[in-house]
């Protein structure tokens, strides 16, 4: 494949190759500093966006993810808040502290005050203990 700046193929390497190939031909030594200058400011755009992208994830244990995707923030769009006086990560539903939901090696524990002795688990709540359980490390 012959590639050319008027198609936008080369890289900014190449293109620097090809500009010491020039010499005397003016036209196309600006042509091709300026295709160099082009690719450039693409590329520290690329760059800046990265950078960006970057800073709003957070490492759990090595893994990126997105910050509004820890499980503490799932939780809390579920309305429930996180205790910091359990060992293992628990949540209390906010004004009824008989509903809450707590994270053992060996599973996960909800409790509630309904007479059932269950909470009812929509898909966003699962979603949040699914993300608590890979942050455990406790699932791939």
């Amino acid at each position: 494949m012959k590639k050319n700046m008027s198609e936008d193929t080369m890289t900014i390497c190449e293109c620097c190759e090809f500009l010491e190939t020039m010499i005397g031909d003016d036209k196309n030594i600006m042509d091709c500093i300026n295709y160099i200058e082009k690719k450039a400011k693409s590329m520290h755009s690329k760059l800046v966006q990265n950078k960006d992208e970057i800073k709003l994830l957070k490492f759990v244990k090595g893994t990126p993810m997105l910050l509004s995707e820890t499980a503490e923030q799932l939780f809390k769009e579920r309305g429930f808040t996180k205790s910091n006086e359990c060992t293992n990560p628990s949540y209390f539903k906010k004004d009824d502290p008989y509903a809450w939901i707590n994270f053992s090696d060996t599973g996960v524990a909800i409790s509630s005050q309904h007479e059932l002795g269950y909470e009812h688990l929509d898909y966003e709540l699962i979603k949040a203990i699914y993300t608590q359980m890979k942050e455990l490390e406790l699932i791939e």
